[in-house]
């Protein structure tokens, strides 16, 4: 980036923002067997992790890229190590933008939750830790847990019912988890300012 600091936070961001679109993608090529465009995705992608120094992801996707240029079926299975990869990336950058994004956010907590009805929420708090649990291990069960309390979640808290939703269809794990850490924080804020 040649010490271009703006261009590198852009680039951190717009990975952090669309790289689950892009993995997203990236399986459904490769789960059609479209090796020769999903090769061509993951190039693309592998410029981009090299451009942001994400060296460990940047050496796992040329693996994949090698595999589907010889259209082999393995490139499949090493989706998870990627999917697994690009979350734990993500998240770090989204908690190191965090911090300078804290000063342009609320106190108290309308940026995680516009309209919330924490009493509500008592009931299904069990739940929301251990989704946020299965999540942490990249259970697809934890979409099951999802459903189980979505109706509830929906009435008491409709913004990130629907976040959670959009996150676990797109298998954006990392970013679920984050949106639940952050409603659990306010949510316990919340219950200390009534007790």
């Amino acid at each position: 980036m040649r010490g271009n600091k703006e261009l590198y936070e852009k680039l951190l961001s717009n990975f952090a923002l669309n790289s689950s679109d892009d993995f997203q993608k990236l399986y459904s090529l490769v789960s059609e067997s479209k090796f020769k465009d999903a090769a061509t995705v993951a190039h693309t992608i592998k410029g981009v992790c090299g451009n942001i120094g994400a060296n460990k992801l940047h050496y796992e996707i040329q693996k994949t890229e090698d595999l589907l240029r010889e259209e082999n079926h393995a490139a499949l299975s090493a989706m998870q190590v990627l999917e697994t990869e690009r979350c734990k990336i993500a998240d770090e950058i989204v908690d190191a933008f965090s911090l300078n994004m804290a000063d342009k956010t609320s106190s108290n907590g309308q940026d995680v939750e516009e309209h919330c009805e924490f009493q509500q929420i008592k009931p299904i708090f069990k739940d929301l830790l251990l989704l946020m649990d299965l999540l942490d291990k990249h259970d697809v069960e934890s979409r099951d847990i999802f459903h189980k309390i979505e109706t509830v979640l929906t009435e008491a808290a409709p913004k990130l019912s629907e976040e959670l939703n959009f996150k676990l269809e797109q298998f954006d794990f990392g970013g679920a988890k984050k949106q639940i850490e952050r409603f659990i924080t306010v949510f316990k804020n919340e219950e200390n300012l009534d007790g």
